[in-house]
Formats: C-alpha cells, sequence, structure tokens
C-alpha cells in the first residue's frame, strides 16, 4: 500500500476535524461554513423526507394515490424510493445509513486526491455545494457513489452501477455519453436499450415525477432557474427552453467558428470522467432548475482539467467552478450581486464544459475511436 502524502494527510485530518467539530456543534457547524439548514431548522432534511414516504408503502400499487398523497412530503422520485425508505431508513437505519454514506463519499475523495494529487480536490470536499449536499443529507450522494463505481468498474459492473443510478434517479442517464469508444462501446449500447426499456415501462411514473419536481431558482442552477430569477426580481418572463435554444446555438456557433481551431491539438487524459460528469452538469443545465448540491458531479471534470495543456482554459474552468459551488458565500459577503456572479460563472461553465464535451466526441469520431475492429 501507498505511504500516504502531506496532502492526504491534511485531507484526512480535515475530515477527522469536521466530523468532530459537527458532532459538538450541530447546526452551528453549519452556519459557521454559511450553509443555510433545511427546513423546520433541522439538518438531513432531503432524507427526512424520504424517510416520511414510507407512509405510502401501503398503496405501492397506485399512482395516483402515492403521487397525489399531500400529507406530508410530496413523492417526486421513482417509487422505488418507498421500499428505500421502507427498509433501509426507518429509525434503526436512519443515522447507520447517513455515517455510511459520509464515510464512502469522504473514501471516494481520498482516492480522487491520492489518484490526481491537486489541492482544488481538498477545496470541493468543504465547498458550498459538497457541504449542501452533506446537510441536506441527500441521496443524491448515494448517486453519486454509484457513478463513481460505474466509472471505475468494467463491463458488466459498469452495466450494473449505471442501470441501478439511472433507476433511482433518471438524470445519471446523461453519463452515458463517457462510453462512447471503442472499448466500452457495447456497454453504451446495452444502457442504452435498458434505459430506453425503463423510460418506457415506467412513462406514466415519470409525468408523475416531472409534475411533482419543484422549479425553483433558489440555490439552483440551469436555464429554468435564470428565468424564474429573471421573473421574481425583474418581471421578466421568458421560456426557459427558448433560453436553452439560444444558449445551445450559440455554443455551437462559438464552436465551430472559434473554437475548434483553438483547441486543435490538444489531446485529452481522463475524458470518461469528463464526459460522465460534463454530461450530467450540462444536459441538467439546458432541461430545468437543479439544486447546487447536483453539482458534485463537477468533481469528475478535475481529472482532466488538471491535466489540461492549455493555461488559460484550466485556470478558467477553475474559476468559473469555484464561483459556480458558492452561491450562498457569495450572496453573504456581496448581497445580491453575489447572485449575479454566481449565475454568470455558472452559464461561463455550462459553455466550457459543453465546448469541451463537443470537442472530445469530434476528435473520437475523427480518429475513429467509435468503429469496433474485428
Amino acid at each position: 500500500m501507498q505511504n500516504i502524502n502531506k496532502l492526504e494527510f491534511l485531507f484526512v485530518l480535515l475530515v477527522i476535524i469536521l466530523f468532530c467539530f459537527y458532532l459538538i456543534f450541530k447546526n452551528s457547524f453549519w452556519e459557521f461554513f454559511i450553509i443555510p439548514i433545511g427546513s423546520y431548522n433541522l439538518d438531513f432534511t432531503d432524507l427526512r423526507c424520504i424517510k416520511s414516504w414510507e407512509r405510502l408503502y401501503n398503496d405501492y400499487s397506485d399512482l395516483n394515490e402515492i403521487y397525489n398523497d399531500n400529507l406530508g412530503c410530496k413523492l417526486n422520485y421513482p417509487r422505488i424510493w418507498i421500499f428505500f425508505s421502507k427498509f433501509f431508513l426507518n429509525d434503526n437505519f436512519f443515522y447507520p445509513y447517513l455515517i455510511i454514506n459520509f464515510v464512502i463519499y469522504s473514501t471516494i475523495f481520498f482516492y480522487l486526491i491520492r489518484t490526481y494529487k491537486t489541492k482544488f480536490l481538498v477545496y470541493f470536499y468543504i465547498s458550498g455545494s459538497s457541504m449542501l449536499l452533506l446537510e441536506r443529507g441527500n441521496v443524491e450522494i448515494l448517486i453519486f457513489i454509484l457513478i463513481f463505481l460505474f466509472l471505475i468498474s468494467k463491463k458488466f459492473l459498469k452495466i450494473l452501477f449505471l442501470s441501478l443510478s439511472i433507476i433511482l434517479k433518471i438524470f445519471p442517464f446523461f453519463s452515458l455519453i463517457s462510453q462512447l469508444n471503442k472499448k466500452n462501446i457495447k456497454v453504451f449500447i446495452t444502457c442504452l436499450i435498458l434505459s430506453i426499456l425503463y423510460f418506457v415501462y415506467s412513462f406514466t411514473e415519470l409525468n408523475f415525477i416531472f409534475e411533482n419536481t419543484p422549479s425553483t431558482g433558489d440555490i439552483s442552477y440551469g436555464t429554468k432557474a435564470i428565468t424564474s430569477n429573471l421573473e421574481k426580481h425583474y418581471s421578466f418572463f421568458l421560456n426557459n427552453y427558448i433560453l436553452s435554444g439560444i444558449i445551445l446555438v450559440s455554443t455551437f456557433i462559438f464552436y465551430k467558428v472559434f473554437f475548434y481551431s483553438y483547441v486543435n491539438k490538444i489531446r485529452y487524459k481522463n475524458d470518461e470522467m469528463f464526459l460522465a460528469g460534463g454530461g450530467i452538469y450540462a444536459a441538467t443545465f439546458l432541461l430545468n432548475s437543479n439544486h447546487d448540491y447536483r453539482m458534485i458531479f463537477l468533481i469528475f471534470l478535475i481529472p482532466l482539467i488538471v491535466n489540461l495543456e492549455d493555461k488559460i482554459i484550466r485556470y478558467i474552468f477553475f474559476i468559473s467552478i469555484f464561483l459556480s459551488l458558492e452561491l450562498n458565500r457569495l450572496i453573504y459577503f456581496l448581497g445580491f450581486y453575489g447572485g449575479i456572479i454566481n449565475t454568470f460563472f455558472k452559464i461561463i461553465l455550462f459553455f466550457l464544459v459543453s465546448l469541451i464535451l463537443l470537442d472530445i466526441l469530434i476528435k473520437k469520431f475523427i480518429n475513429n475511436e467509435l468503429i469496433i475492429k474485428k
């Protein structure tokens, strides 16, 4: 086993200190790090919400009944989470589940820090979005773990982990583009077919989920968040899909006119991770508003970014990620303008991610990396 270097030791020490401080100070811990506490001044509110879905277990087969239930937290996930709530989030397992998630989450960060040796990953752990995810106890932690396992696994296990994550939350489907290469094309085709079958089978349920999923501009990213804030603060209404179309077309034009020739000679390392994390961010950005803790998947961009040959793009990436992850802290120190800065850099980050995604995929086609040679 490799010896722990200074950076890894500091990270482990940081995790231990943070955990001890939370046990001592409880909610004051989150307030110190400028992380908003959930409803009723309780932390882990998202997980408590899911725990409450055990009440729907008896009506599991009745979609109208479970998705229109108004007795508590409204179901806006696939109904498999009712089973999860019933058998894995009862009073005996609630806190053990949280602790196990925390340990695995921290271990993944340790693995990435050990592998890619960048201090930015240590910052990412205590970033606003990461700590918001931990404070809410949101199930995106579980999805994050599954996507990580999907990325480091091979063949059958890749299919298993990705398929499970899609069944649980749908949006991991967009990480499937990471398998567009000669080595994993069979994984891509298999997961694509399984996903289509799942979406067709669950079509009615998916409609209920989309109807129940709240869209807000608060602590969120995406075109829907932008248009919601424009309407809220400036009484200016714009359909988010029109904005998505404008941004998407602008991205393609900028890539064709300028970016392609600028990065023509760049070759990318760790592009599979980038495609997975970037695919999730870019697609969810265009489709809806998404709570900022979903930006945890941006961590899969870091292995490629730290190895980018172009320093200008690398530094712009790091600055954009940093300012995109810190909505609450920017607002705390800069007020309303902090929110504007955060939104601006989330848009910049979308452009950067999309341009690199395009460039990676186009170079794969040009180099015939998607052709299976017999």
